[in-house]
């Protein structure tokens, strides 16, 4: 949005309270005034107080329907120019007759991505004041993307292997030593982990179908760069754009580029960790002449030597710590008489803050976003905790429902 537009009203009407809070937040981020109903009931005195630059209204409401809405804003003579967008959800019949009647200027339908709300605004406040009053043909679908054509990326795969037979720390040292540029891909059953390197060096690091804790909005969350409620509400939203979740959230103000930076490198360290404790899996190395954009965007700079020694390290550790812990999805109980023996002026403030998440009802997954410590100190945590029999654990489920499980 361009800063003529800070400041602009907008009155956005839905019953659905997690609607507001997400269109509030999108506009709120923007730079509008947004002022939020939950029914159409004062519709028209709230327009006429506001003088909003348009209204957004939801078609389907109880009480009054966004049909009702739209006619008695159309009926006022201090409300019959302000332009308005309609929001539907999918399969809600909404007529050419109706809109060219109201004079719908634009709709979107739910669920919206953020960008896509935000350029539906930017389309009708381009038409200015009165557009309301003109009605217009049937627009081209609101988040059709114009193909960027971009250069040719010159690659091929040079390195493939099982790595039950080669392990990835021997794949990483070689990549490093022959300074590669490429993105090294790991696959172990429904997970995949991807390198991407620039001259032997890791500048990101992604994967899909992970655990919990090793995904990048549990990430923001932990490093309280985004609260939970907002990352929830965004990611609902996200359906209809294929923007990665990193540029999205500095774009719409949620996260500032160094904050992401920061989780992007957690992220990538936490990840590469995670590839040293396979034994199992697929590998192959694709070098290319160059990364894609959204790599180069937010490159890193780490060093493969400095991640394999730390990683190593832990590795070692997870040996003794997956002997009491198999898998984040157990159920920690607080052993109260442990507790009282230790004394909690024996806790270190880390172990305090993992023992008070300990309620009985979360799992270790659940318990790592709720103190926002990495997972592998708040293993670490439990296994001491656990050792000290301060903390017990349910008995672990049968190693076939453990596989591919953190």
């Amino acid at each position: 949005m361009s800063a003529t537009t800070a400041g602009t009203k907008i009155l956005v009407i839905d019953d659905s309270a997690t609607v507001l809070r997400v269109v509030d937040a999108v506009l709120s981020r923007a730079g509008f005034g947004v002022r939020c109903l939950d029914s159409g009931r004062d519709a028209v005195e709230v327009a006429r107080a506001l003088a909003p630059a348009l209204v957004i209204v939801d078609f389907a409401m109880p009480d009054v329907s966004g049909y009702g809405v739209c006619r008695a804003l159309g009926r006022d003579p201090a409300t019959d120019k302000i332009p308005i967008v309609l929001m539907n959800t999918r399969g809600d019949p909404i007529g050419d007759r109706f809109v060219r009647e109201m004079g719908i200027v634009d709709h979107i339908t739910k669920p919206f991505a953020p960008e896509a709300l935000l350029a539906v605004i930017e389309h009708v406040l381009e038409k200015g004041p009165g557009a309301r009053a003109t009605p217009r043909p049937p627009p081209p679908p609101p988040y059709a993307v114009e193909p960027v054509p971009v250069a040719p990326v010159v690659s091929r795969v040079v390195l493939q292997g099982d790595m039950a037979a080669i392990p990835v720390a021997e794949v990483l040292q070689l990549l490093a030593l022959q300074r590669q540029t490429g993105v090294l891909g790991i696959r172990r059953a429904a997970s995949e982990i991807s390198v991407f390197l620039k001259l032997g060096k890791v500048r990101l690091v992604t994967g899909t179908n992970l655990a919990p804790e090793l995904l990048l909005g549990n990430i923001l969350v932990t490093e309280k760069l985004i609260a939970a409620e907002e990352l929830e509400l965004l990611l609902a939203n996200r359906r209809g754009t294929r923007k990665l979740l990193g540029s999205q959230v500095v774009q719409l103000g949620y996260v500032s580029s160094e904050g992401l930076h920061r989780a992007l490198e957690r992220q990538s360290t936490e990840l590469v960790y995670e590839l040293l404790r396979w034994g199992y899996g697929q590998f192959a190395f694709e070098v290319r002449d160059q990364l894609p954009a959204e790599v180069l965007e937010f490159e890193l700079d780490l060093s493969i030597d400095v991640l394999l020694m730390e990683g190593f390290r832990r590795v070692d550790e997870w040996g003794l710590i997956e002997s009491v812990l198999k898998t984040f999805d157990v159920v920690p109980a607080v052993n109260p008489g442990g507790v009282e023996h230790l004394g909690q002026p024996g806790l270190a403030p880390e172990e305090q803050a993992v023992l008070a998440a300990i309620d009985g009802k979360r799992s270790v997954h659940e318990i790592i976003r709720e103190v926002g410590v990495p997972a592998f100190e708040v293993a670490r945590i439990l296994y001491r905790l656990v050792s000290a029999r301060v903390v017990t654990l349910p008995p672990a489920p049968p190693l076939s429902e453990l596989d591919g499980v953190v």
